[in-house]
């Protein structure tokens, strides 16, 4: 009776061998640069206050890798319309 059985767990752990050889290497993990809030923010901000130093208000709009909207910043004086402009161009 310990025959059959021997076979069995033998025939199993042969099985889960080439099981194990023949499985695919995990796919190599890739790093993906993502632009942070700071980052962002203060992008947006340093640009709205070189447009002040030439007398200019804007509206600003700061996306992330799949082109949507990360920051948005509009001017004290910027009009409404800056935020359809710089959503356009961004």
């Amino acid at each position: 009776m310990g025959r059959p059985i021997h076979r069995l767990l033998t025939g199993v752990a042969f099985f889960l061998l080439a099981a194990a050889a023949t499985a695919a290497p995990p796919p190599p993990a890739v790093r993906v640069p993502q632009l942070s809030l700071d980052t962002a923010l203060h992008i947006a901000k340093q640009t709205i206050k070189t447009c002040r130093g030439k007398g200019v208000s804007v509206a600003v709009t700061v996306l992330d890798r799949g082109g949507n909207p990360q920051v948005v910043l509009r001017d004290t004086y910027a009009s409404v319309l800056t935020l359809k402009i710089s959503r356009e161009k961004a």
